[in-house]
């Protein structure tokens, strides 16, 4: 009798910290992208990667060498995807960032969670797997819902929720590159490389578009930015490490609520009624599919 009741009591617990580790990490991951909007009213898209980059790779050089990853021989098939998958991180933070320098923090936060839609659309035509017809209903109701948040042919309408839109494309191949790396090879050197790459990146960039001196509250800001960055990538290793998958994902979804606010506090006004309706549809629709996703693989 009482080793259910303690089997229950611990998987309650381990889940209800996974739901704070994976809460935690989405708000590490909108305040990295609230302070560099904020940066982005002084300094120019690819110098605000360079200068934050900086500051990011030195810390994650620290912690690998910390945990013996410093170096790590890769496989060729490994080496392969570690490089495809840099190149679309490179992608994928130039299009983000070009969008929230342009949108509102909760506009582009909102459009970037069509991306369980997008690997579930990608998991059926490229990859066949099952997909039912209540699943695609979801997913076209959800990209229905970022219709709403993007506004195309109305005056809402900007050509930068495309660029966003992009990003969560190219982060879906992403991730499903990501799930075919072996296990010998360490997230946190995958996470190294990608930062010391797309720090490159912006540094070549910032040649050709000119360096512009930061002030004392820019260095600040991406100081703030360059520690969040990692703090989000720890809590979201240890999000997949403790409760249930199906519990706690649904939780990456807190950071609707946490940009939105912080929206709110940076332009003075809640996003319209059609992307309040838009968002909605697009939160509705991932946890279905991530509902019916565990249904399939429990079965």
């Amino acid at each position: 009798m009482s080793k259910p009741q303690m089997t229950r009591r611990m998987s309650f617990s381990d889940n209800t910290t996974g739901a704070a580790l994976m809460s935690g990490a989405a708000l590490a991951f909108v305040l990295n992208d609230f302070l560099m909007k904020l940066v982005f009213d002084e300094l120019s898209v690819v110098q605000g990667v360079f200068v934050r980059g900086m500051m990011v790779c030195p810390l994650l050089v620290v912690v690998c060498w910390y945990n013996q990853q410093l170096v790590v021989r890769l496989s060729a098939q490994d080496r392969g995807l570690v490089f495809w998958r840099t190149v679309l991180e490179i992608a994928i933070t130039f299009l983000f960032l070009l969008a929230l320098s342009k949108l509102s923090l909760a506009h582009v936060t909102a459009v970037l969670q069509a991306v369980p839609l997008i690997l579930t659309a990608i998991a059926a035509l490229v990859l066949n797997e099952q997909v039912g017809l209540r699943r695609w209903a979801a997913v076209c109701a959800g990209f229905i819902g970022v219709m709403f948040v993007i506004k195309p042919g109305l005056d809402g309408f900007s050509i930068f929720s495309l660029s966003v839109l992009a990003a969560a494309a190219f982060i879906a191949v992403r991730d499903i590159l990501t799930r075919r790396l072996s296990t010998q090879t360490p997230s946190l050197f995958v996470g190294l490389v990608t930062a010391a790459a797309i720090t490159i990146a912006g540094g070549l960039a910032t040649t050709q578009s000119g360096w512009h001196p930061p002030s004392v509250t820019s260095w600040l800001l991406m100081g703030g930015a360059a520690l969040a960055i990692p703090a989000a990538y720890v809590l979201s290793i240890a999000t997949m490490r403790v409760g249930d998958v199906s519990f706690v994902t649904p939780f990456r979804y807190t950071a609707i609520v946490f940009a939105t606010i912080l929206s709110s506090v940076m332009t003075g006004h809640l996003p319209d009624l059609l992307s309040l309706i838009g968002t909605a549809l697009v939160i509705a629709a991932g946890l279905y599919c991530l509902h019916r996703e565990h249904l399939q693989n429990t079965a």
